[in-house]
């Protein structure tokens, strides 16, 4: 007998075939499983600049199992399967590309090079931080160090409900203030980059740095201004780094080299007092093909994805663009793209129903999803 899955698939009920995928997209190797939950909305963000009206996102064991038209779905609906409906936006839950949210310590400052220090040890998957980003639509961030040392160890990437998805996801270096400070070793960032570099050439095989050598990590390199940033190139040039700039706003310079380096950028949030520089900025690696994506200050609040989002949009930022950078490319710049940041079929159902177009501040999140359980809000 074919699975209600199958059923769909044979009929043309699934999205799924004309949805961006990735190679490795749980849905190529996952059994076929029975929806539990239904959710039907007016309007499904599906991924960037992809909407679909009247829309319907079936759920299982945790994962979406389709995503397609409510009129084509609901009527393969097993008996039992819970339905939602919603009259407003559905989307992929936000995700943001750097943080330290649930991290009850950030750094270790009894040494400037804490490479094996792991920060998920620290973690507190009961965190009031998880829970409030959780209220406000976040259900994915990348987590590391902070900016107290000049490696500061190996961060994760969790969900705000508490789950950790990844251990070991990336290695944070700051090469210049606050790490750099004249009362330790290295007292200037030409002096950090040169300790950092023999620090790599020196790595045993089975060391963080020679995991992020190996590009198994990512090296999330925190700049502040655009001698950082050329520093960080050159480092991520001649180790072969997979790297994603952490921090600033001002990398128009550099976006041509950042797209041959194939680096990422992952952004301070925009403000209303951001000048046109950090515009022109987005504007060049958009162009340039750089991906990039925002996170969220040391201390600061899950809102500022959204706004940073909106802000972007009025900027002159495609909207496509914009959606994706606090979703699908925040999702892969933290190196889980494969489990979140879009609305496709074998994804974690990490979903929000958001009251109205989730890109205008208005909005709000009517209830969020994930894993597929509702964590956050009412709907019906």
């Amino acid at each position: 007998m074919k699975t209600l899955i199958q059923s769909l698939a044979l009929a043309g009920g699934l999205a799924a075939a004309t949805l961006p995928t990735f190679a490795n997209d749980p849905a190529e190797t996952a059994a076929p499983a029975e929806p539990s939950l239904a959710i039907a909305a007016s309007h499904v963000l599906v991924e960037g600049g992809v909407v679909m009206d009247d829309g319907m996102v079936l759920v299982g064991e945790g994962r979406i199992l389709a995503v397609g038209k409510t009129a084509d779905l609901e009527g393969n609906l097993p008996d039992g399967v819970h339905v939602v409906r919603h009259e407003g936006w559905l989307s992929a839950g936000l995700v943001a590309a750097n943080s330290t949210l649930g991290l009850r310590a950030t750094d270790d400052s009894t040494g400037p090079f804490m490479s094996e220090l792991h920060l998920m040890h620290a973690f507190d998957d009961d965190s009031k931080a998880l829970e409030h980003a959780r209220a406000l639509g976040l259900t994915s961030a990348g987590v590391g160090a902070g900016r107290s040392n000049v490696i500061g160890g190996v961060g994760g990437v969790v969900k705000t409900d508490g789950t950790v998805l990844k251990k070991s996801a990336n290695l944070s270096l700051c090469m210049t203030q606050p790490a750099v400070r004249t009362n330790r070793f290295p007292t200037t960032p030409g002096t950090a980059m040169s300790a950092v570099r023999k620090r790599f050439e020196e790595a045993g095989e089975s060391s963080a740095l020679a995991k992020a050598k190996a590009g198994q990590l990512v090296t999330s390199i925190a700049v502040n201004n655009l001698a950082d940033i050329d520093r960080a190139l050159y480092l991520t040039e001649e180790l072969g780094l997979r790297t994603v700039i952490r921090g600033g706003v001002d990398h128009a310079e550099f976006a041509k080299e950042l797209a041959e380096l194939g680096a990422g950028v992952a952004l301070s949030p925009l403000g209303l007092s951001t000048n046109a520089r950090a515009y022109g900025s987005l504007e060049a690696l958009t162009k340039a093909g750089v991906p990039y994506a925002f996170g969220i200050a040391d201390g600061g609040n899950a809102a500022s994805l959204r706004e940073s989002a909106a802000l972007a949009v009025s900027g002159g930022v495609d909207r496509a663009t914009a959606w994706n950078s606090i979703t699908a490319t925040a999702a892969k710049l933290i190196g889980a793209g494969d489990r979140v940041g879009r609305v496709a079929t074998g994804l974690d159902a990490d979903l929000v129903l958001w009251t109205g177009d989730p890109l205008l501040i208005a909005s709000s999140p009517a209830a969020v999803y994930v894993g597929g359980a509702k964590s956050q809000g009412d709907s019906h």
